[in-house]
């Protein structure tokens, strides 16, 4: 029973070293079997014990038996006396009490024998014991020791629900920055192209300032030339004649007033389309042009 025992402790801890992860119920299993093992050692212990008690009393009983000397019944009834006849001496023969002693002997020396089996008995009983109050320890620390893991493994589960979170909106930032990146170049490129129409519209104003100031020239000199009077030198020069009619007409088909708007009004859009170059300010200007030139041609 006791190498039954110690095989069943030593498998116990090599299961609880091997599998380092046990659950709890594993371990309460585990305990609920020692605790079975030490009642049925118990009981045989207390079997052996009742058993030794009862034998050694038995042995005992027997001595006490022993040492009391047989003593004959009393005959009741009445004898006539023999006569008394001469015979010779025999030598007696002490009566042999060496069996019963060395019985007694013996029976003490298995008594001896016997409480030194009980001695061992409970002393191994007294080392199981301790061997069980070890393995309750060691179930105890497998118990804190699965507590600890469990909640390691809860302390796992919220870090990686924690990544997985961190991760979705690094993704998602990651998109928006793209787009953002996108919506940047595409602002580039209306800058460039903003840029491209401003030079042209630069350009195309130079030369609309040029043709402006040429066309301002001419009216003013048609202007001063219809009021200036004309000298009879003049008049009656004939290398210097000019037609009066075609100029009066040329006058009088230019309305120089609405010309002014037109003109104030192409300067108008030009400036509009310096400050906001869109599409909208820039066909502005070109129709404010093209009228100026329809109104002047």
């Amino acid at each position: 029973m006791s190498k039954q025992w110690t095989r069943s402790v030593a498998r116990a801890r090599e299961v609880s070293w091997a599998e380092n992860g046990i659950s709890v119920g594993k371990s309460i299993g585990v305990f609920d079997r020692i605790q079975g093992r030490r009642c049925d050692m118990e009981e045989s212990l207390d079997l052996e014990t009742t058993d030794l008690g009862r034998r050694s009393w038995e042995v005992s009983r027997r001595a006490r038996l022993s040492a009391v000397s047989y003593t004959a019944a009393p005959n009741l009834t009445k004898k006539v006396p023999d006569p008394k006849v001469v015979k010779p001496a025999r030598r007696t023969t002490p009566v042999k009490k060496r069996p019963q002693v060395d019985q007694a002997q013996k029976q003490r020396e298995e008594l001896a024998a016997l409480q030194e089996q009980l001695s061992g008995l409970q002393k191994k009983l007294l080392e199981k014991d301790e061997a069980l109050r070890s393995a309750e320890h060691l179930i105890s620390r497998i118990s804190a020791a699965n507590a600890a893991v469990d909640e390691l493994r809860g302390q796992l589960t919220e870090k990686e629900s924690q990544i997985e979170s961190t991760g979705s909106e690094l993704h998602g930032a990651k998109i928006q920055l793209a787009e953002k990146q996108a919506a940047l170049e595409k602002l580039e490129w209306e800058a460039k192209v903003s840029s491209t129409k401003v030079e042209e519209l630069q350009v195309d104003v130079a030369s609309m300032d040029v043709e402006i100031s040429a066309l301002m020239k001419l009216f003013r000199k048609i202007t001063e030339n219809d009021r200036a009077p004309y000298s009879r030198e003049r008049a009656d020069d004939s290398s210097l004649e000019c037609e009066p009619v075609q100029l009066d007409d040329m006058v009088g088909d230019i309305d120089m007033e609405k010309m002014e708007q037109e003109m104030s009004a192409y300067a108008t859009a030009l400036a509009a389309a310096k400050d906001n170059p869109t599409d909208e300010f820039l066909k502005a200007v070109t129709e404010a042009r093209l009228r100026l030139q329809a109104f002047v041609l």
